[in-house]
């Protein structure tokens, strides 16, 4: 949640760790529909693609 977070931060939105809504940890790689809390009742959708770290040399190259 915090890197989502952080992420949509850089791309100028206002969105706080607090207002991602994760199911569960994104642990493998692939595409993610995420939750976000924008008020009472009111939530969005969003697409997050997990992908490997440049230079990452881990198995898999997720974190």
């Amino acid at each position: 949640a915090h890197e989502i977070a952080m992420a949509l931060k850089e791309l100028g939105f206002s969105i706080t760790e607090d207002q991602v809504r994760l199911k569960g940890p994104l642990k493998e790689l692939g595409l993610y529909t995420v939750q976000i809390h924008l008020g009472h009742d009111i939530n969005a959708d969003l697409k997050v693609w997990v992908v490997p770290m440049v230079g990452d040399t881990r198995p898999g190259g997720s974190r």
